[in-house]
C-alpha cells in the first residue's frame, strides 16, 4: 500500500500538471470508487471545478477546489497520472477526469480498493486524519500523549487517527533503527527512545520521498528507496548480521531483528 512517502512522491509530480486546470469532464468507469456519493451526484459537483491546489493528508491527495475538495486514498493498487487525451483507457481504469487543457487525469486500480471522496468541507475528513510526521507539530511532548496507552507500539504507530501516513514499511523501518522491538507497549517508552524514533521516522521519510518511495515491482509505485529490513526476512540484519524475524503484529506482518530491537 502506497504510504506517505510515496503518495508525497505522487503529489509532487502531479502538481505542476493539474494545478489551474479545470476539470471539464468525468467518466466514472467503477462506481463502487466513488465512496461517499452517487456517481451522479460526484460529477455534478467536480465537473466545472478549478483544481486549485494539491495537497497531501496522510495517505491522502486532497485536490481543492473552488468549491469543495476532491479526496483520494489509493490503497493496495492504486494509481493516478496525467496523460495525453489520445491514450486509451487500460482494464483497470476506474475514474477519468477531464482537463480542460485536453488531457487526462486516469486513475487506474487493479483490485478496486481506492476510494475517491467529494466533501464541501475538507474537515470532514481532515478532522479524522492524525498528526503529520513531518509538521512542527510532531513534537516529543505530541508524542508522549499519543504513545501514552497500553498497545503495541506498532499497532499505535498504524493508526491513522493518531500518526498520519505511517504504514508497515515505515513503521518497521524506523523502529528498527530506533531499536525499538515492535511489541514493545507504547507506554512504555521513555523520552529517549520517543526522541530517537522521532528521528528516525522523519530522516526515513525524508529520503523515501527524495527517493520517490519504495517499490517492489509491482508497477504501483515507481521510486527507488531500498528498505532496510521490511522484506528481508531471513536476511542478515545490516547492523548486527543478525537474522531478521518476520511475526505479525496486529494481523500485519512485522519485520525485525532479535537482537538489535529487544
Amino acid at each position: 500500500m502506497p504510504e506517505l512517502p510515496e503518495v508525497e512522491a505522487t503529489v509532487r509530480r502531479l502538481k505542476p500538471k493539474v494545478e489551474g486546470r479545470v476539470i471539464s469532464g468525468i467518466s466514472v468507469l467503477w462506481e463502487k470508487s466513488i465512496a461517499n456519493l452517487k456517481a451522479t451526484t460526484f460529477k455534478k459537483y467536480i465537473i466545472g471545478e478549478r483544481i486549485n491546489k494539491l495537497e497531501r493528508h496522510g495517505k491522502y491527495l486532497m485536490f481543492r477546489l473552488d468549491d469543495g475538495a476532491i479526496f483520494l486514498h489509493l490503497r493496495m493498487s492504486g494509481k493516478i497520472a496525467v496523460f495525453d487525451p489520445d491514450t486509451k483507457n487500460i482494464k483497470h481504469t476506474r475514474i477519468v477526469f477531464y482537463l480542460n487543457d485536453g488531457r487526462i487525469l486516469r486513475f487506474d486500480d487493479v483490485r478496486k480498493f481506492g476510494k475517491c471522496f467529494f466533501v464541501k468541507d475538507e474537515k470532514e475528513i481532515l478532522n479524522k486524519i492524525g498528526i503529520e510526521p513531518l509538521s512542527r507539530d510532531f513534537s516529543v511532548e505530541s508524542l508522549k500523549n499519543i504513545f501514552n496507552r497500553n498497545a503495541k507500539i506498532k499497532s499505535v504507530l498504524l493508526d491513522q487517527k493518531l500518526i498520519a501516513g505511517i504504514g508497515n514499511i515505515y513503521a518497521d523501518e524506523s523502529l528498527w533503527r530506533a531499536k525499538i522491538h515492535p511489541c514493545r507497549s507504547a507506554n512504555s517508552l521513555t523520552e529517549k527512545e520517543i526522541c530517537t524514533w522521532r528521528t528516525s521516522i522523519q530522516d526515513i521519510l525524508k529520503k523515501a520521498i527524495k527517493a520517490g518511495g519504495t517499490d517492489f515491482g509491482d508497477n504501483v509505485v515507481v521510486g527507488n528507496y531500498s528498505p532496510k529490513i521490511y522484506g528481508h526476512d531471513g536476511e542478515k540484519c545490516p547492523r548486527c548480521r543478525s537474522i531478521i524475524e518476520k511475526i505479525q503484529v496486529g494481523q500485519r506482518g512485522t519485520h525485525f531483528c532479535p537482537k538489535c530491537q529487544k
